[in-house]
């Protein structure tokens, strides 16, 4: 597999990351009436969901060398 291979399945792997907390996070609250609270809690899942990346792909890297 392709380093670029493996990046694409590190941020497929990362971005339903992102997608299932943040709808996590989401589930049951009427979306426009969410505070900026909640706003700031759902970006840093999506913090977290860019951190995921780097260390998938960073294993994925590791494990072929």
């Amino acid at each position: 597999m392709t380093k670029k291979q493996q990046f694409v399945k590190a941020a497929r792997k990362a971005a339903a990351t992102l997608v299932f907390s943040t709808a996590g996070l989401l589930v049951g609250v009427n979306v426009l009436e969410v505070d900026m609270a909640t706003w700031k809690l759902v970006a840093s899942t999506g913090i977290g969901a860019v951190i995921n990346l780097g260390y998938r792909w960073a294993e994925s890297v590791l494990k072929e060398g």
